[in-house]
């Protein structure tokens, strides 16, 4: 039980891991995005 309960928090903390990653690329994937759209409005006004 012991063994199985280790496991269970090695693999929660795993999980947070990666939810924190995945968080961290949908705000650099926003970002980009929003200097994208930046740069066509001043080549559309260009």
């Amino acid at each position: 039980m012991e063994e199985y309960l280790q496991y269970m928090k090695t693999l929660r903390s795993q999980m947070n891991d990666v939810e924190d990653q995945a968080a961290k690329i949908s705000v650099e994937e926003q970002m980009q995005l929003t200097s994208i759209q930046t740069m066509e409005k001043d080549l559309d006004s260009g």
